[in-house]
């Protein structure tokens, strides 16, 4: 009768056991499902702010248009008032001024002097022309994007940012360095694709994003071509690893053509 009893209530501990769990699991999922509903609100806005930043840019330029085309009408008006005013005053000068001048006095015959050749002035085309300085080029940025219904987090992701050569540092993001040395210059950066683009280390087991922004600032680097060469590989990495796919920006498609305009301008620029 004891063993009876005994066996009724470990298969009552067990069913309270798998009961717990079971809620454990039931809300870890709730917690997940509520953390990428507010990620793809978040995405959704920036998304809403673009599209508005696009729009007054458009509205800027005609107004623009309209303001610039009204002023150069009125500068060439007074541009042909004021050549009429020129002529009306030469030919007033001419009326007034109808005597014929003197003839001058005849002066004395002088030797011929002997003609000194004169050297011809150098041609345009002789003139080197000077190579016009251009303003070296603004940020490059890559984007990789997480796949369909999944995101970037937790350890598994810290572990494959250090294993790829980032490390953590300033403005709570990772960067890489020359030669893997912490200690030498940062080369580019990577963020998170959130608000603030940051990384809490303190809770990156709870930590999730839909995808990860590599930048480089070519105007800080004097082998700005090397870096940019360095920066694709480090990214293309990364997409094998972490399973995204890449982009130009944050939606132009990753191509050799896109990439080879990006290197040419880096080429022309430095």
């Amino acid at each position: 009768m004891e063993s009876k009893i005994r066996i009724i209530l470990l298969i009552i501990g067990a069913l309270i056991l798998l009961a717990i769990v079971w809620d454990g699991l039931r809300r870890q999922r709730k917690q997940r499902q509520s953390v990428f509903k507010r990620m793809d609100v978040n995405l959704d806005a920036h998304e809403e702010d673009d599209e508005l930043a696009r729009n007054n840019q458009t509205v800027q330029e005609v107004h623009i248009e309209n303001i610039i085309e009204p002023l150069g009408n009125d500068l060439m008006e007074e541009k042909a008032q004021a050549y009429e005013n020129i002529l009306a005053d030469q030919e007033a000068s001419v009326d007034v001024d109808e005597t014929p001048p003197e003839p001058p006095e005849e002066m004395p015959a002088q030797e011929e002097m002997p003609a000194t050749p004169i050297e011809e002035a150098p041609s345009v085309e002789a003139i080197p022309a000077q190579k016009e300085t251009q303003p070296k080029q603004a940020m490059i940025m890559f984007t990789l994007v997480a796949p369909e219904e999944k995101t970037f987090g937790g350890f598994s992701l810290l572990q494959t940012l250090l294993a790829n050569g980032f490390r953590y540092g300033d403005m709570k993001i990772f960067h890489y360095h020359e030669g893997g040395d912490e200690n030498g210059r940062a080369l580019f950066s990577l963020a998170a694709a959130t608000q603030n683009g940051e990384f809490d280390l303190s809770q990156m087991a709870r930590f999730a994003c839909k995808g990860l922004v590599l930048f480089m600032e070519p105007k800080d680097h004097d082998d700005a071509l090397t870096v940019f060469d360095e920066m694709i590989e480090v990214s293309q990495d990364l997409a094998d690893d972490l399973g995204g796919s890449l982009r130009i920006g944050q939606n132009a498609a990753w191509d050799e053509a896109a990439l080879k305009v990006l290197r040419d301008e880096l080429t022309l620029n430095h």
